[in-house]
């Protein structure tokens, strides 16, 4: 992985820089199916570098954390509409070319694997950038079959976005109308 994308681990901050009106930190309860959840919040004001400053097209993952079954987790960043950082348990991948496909990846089983055996060679539930950079990600020779996978797969993610809204809306209505008359 380090041959195709630069990494870093994101910003420790203290209790004192938590402000409501600061920089959003993402953080692992932020990643949701592979997307940014915003319902849990906390914002930072201090002086940031401008390499713990998110960007689209960033791989956001989870690098330590007391749960193994949170260790690796990951979200595609597009559509960012303000300024994030994101929080020193997390790390991200920068790629010029190969972004979209890193996130893919680490949606993959053989991802999973390679995480499932590093977690269970460590006492401390946690991804070093050495470890992270020496991870073997597939990288097909020519770009535009990569292109065409990249496409497929989300064509497939919209897909299950759509039936996931259909089944929480009945879900909803199911409980609702249960509440009602039971």
């Amino acid at each position: 992985m380090g041959d195709i994308c630069q990494s870093y681990i994101g910003l420790t901050y203290k209790p004192e820089h938590i402000n409501d009106n600061g920089i959003l930190v993402l953080r692992s309860s932020n990643i949701k199916n592979g997307k940014l959840d915003f319902n849990d919040q906390v914002r930072v004001k201090l002086n940031i570098n401008d390499k713990y400053f998110v960007k689209n097209k960033d791989v956001l993952i989870c690098v330590r954390n007391g749960s193994k079954k949170l260790l690796g987790k990951s979200a595609y960043l597009d559509n960012l509409n303000e300024p994030m950082t994101f929080g020193a348990f997390m790390a991200i991948c920068r790629s010029n070319k190969f972004s979209k496909w890193i996130y893919l990846w680490t949606q993959s089983k053989h991802y999973a694997e390679q995480i499932e055996k590093i977690s269970s060679t460590v006492s401390i539930n946690q991804l070093t950038q050495k470890t992270l950079l020496s991870f073997k990600i597939p990288i097909l020779q020519s770009h535009d079959e990569m292109q065409k996978i990249i496409e497929k797969a989300e064509l497939y993610e919209q897909k299950i976005e759509i039936h996931t809204k259909v089944i929480n809306e009945s879900q909803r209505k199911k409980e609702a109308i249960l509440a009602k008359y039971l």
